[in-house]
């Protein structure tokens, strides 16, 4: 599913040209794939990566079911998680084998946060499709907030397979190992990753791992120079990864200097 510009920045599941499936930064429409391969985050920072309708084991899904999980996920996307679930509710009914739904129904539960249910959500769509890449991804996400840090980097690894591209897996792996406490492997992992990139995930996974070892001016210099070469959405992102796995808290602020009295 090649994503192109059109109204509003979500993040989406796409396929590459060979037919793999592959994170593509883009918007809802269905045409222009960007090369970017990086979920701009509309909502939250949550990989719901739930429209994946051009292809599954290659054959095109059918227009009920792409209406019925569109509109799901637009009321993910506004936040309105009773009438998403709502639409899942009705779409899960209709087709019920359909690993999209579940999936969706997932990503709804990832963002509210009951990560055993969005766990229990993917594994059921896997089951359907045992290579379908969003919810791969999503459940891998799970087990990074649920600090399974060797299940998630071996599934994160194992998408690497499909996209060896990516930076977001590339930054993920190394957050994992960073996680784990295995500094010198996620140096040499660093090494290895995409610079300069489409994306500011070097830069962030060097943050990450001075943010470890506990070195915030080091690691707050590399956070600033990602902001001179990249898009404020980007770094958002990002800098909603390293928070959400406890490793980056906000700066804090300076109280005004008084000036002295004559």
């Amino acid at each position: 599913m090649g994503l192109g510009s059109a109204s509003l920045a979500l993040p989406t599941l796409g396929l590459s040209a060979n037919g793999t499936r592959s994170l593509s930064l883009g918007t809802a429409s269905c045409r222009s794939p960007l090369p970017q391969r990086f979920p701009v985050p509309a909502v939250a920072a949550l990989i719901l990566l739930s429209l994946a309708f051009s292809a599954v084991n290659g054959l095109a899904e059918t227009k009920g079911l792409e209406a019925a999980v569109e509109r799901a996920n637009r009321e993910l996307n506004q936040g309105k998680l009773n009438e998403a679930e709502k639409q899942v509710d009705a779409a899960q009914k209709l087709y019920p084998d359909k690993p999209e739904v579940w999936n969706l129904r997932g990503a709804i539960f990832l963002k509210q946060r009951r990560l055993d249910d969005a766990a229990e959500q993917f594994a059921k769509a896997l089951q359907l499709d045992s290579k379908f890449y969003a919810a791969e991804f999503n459940l891998a996400q799970v087990f990074l907030l649920q600090n399974k840090f060797d299940d998630a980097q071996a599934r994160f690894q194992d998408l690497q397979a499909v996209d060896p591209k990516s930076e977001l897996l590339q930054f993920k792996v190394v957050l994992c190992t960073v996680l784990k406490g295995q500094a010198d492997q996620a140096s040499t992992l660093i090494d290895t990753m995409t610079f300069p990139g489409e994306t500011p995930a070097y830069y962030y996974a060097r943050a990450a791992a001075l943010l470890k070892r506990a070195k915030q001016i080091e690691a707050r210099q590399y956070l600033t120079n990602a902001r001179k070469y990249y898009p404020d959405a980007q770094c958002a992102f990002f800098d909603q990864e390293l928070k959400q796995v406890g490793l980056l808290t906000p700066a804090p602020k300076q109280s005004p200097t008084k000036a002295a009295k004559p």
